[in-house]
């Protein structure tokens, strides 16, 4: 994103020291929110699922995870209320990543029971 937003600033009409300054701006913003590595998700034999930096574990599967080839939303159920992760293709190494697709696949059959086999997006839901 702050690619594109540098890119616009070089394109955008107006004087220069606006263009300096909105492309600092966007500089300062990528500097400061740099985001937070993927925390680390164990999926067991079982289909539970646990997440040890959290201290979370036995959880399930939401009726809100999505998955597809290039991005990953688990919503995992505990007893209180459901954690969402959002992981995507260039945060795991390649293998880590077909595992879990394989994971996410096998847990539903590779589509949800009783509904259509993707949505238009090419997601699955995982109910």
């Amino acid at each position: 994103m702050h690619v594109l937003l540098l890119g616009v600033a070089a394109y955008a009409p107006g004087p220069v020291i606006v263009k300096v300054c909105a492309v600092l701006l966007v500089l300062l913003h990528a500097a400061a929110r740099v985001p937070r590595a993927a925390p680390r998700v164990v999926c067991y034999r079982d289909g539970a699922w646990a997440v040890p930096a959290l201290g979370l574990s036995g959880l399930r599967l939401g009726p809100r995870t999505r998955f597809t080839t290039l991005w990953v939303r688990l919503s995992l159920v505990a007893a209180k209320r459901p954690l969402d992760i959002v992981l995507v293709v260039d945060q795991l190494d390649a293998g880590v990543w077909r595992v879990l697709q394989a994971a996410l696949r096998s847990a539903t059959g590779g589509a949800a029971a009783g509904t259509r086999a993707a949505s238009a997006r090419g997601s699955a839901n995982l109910r």
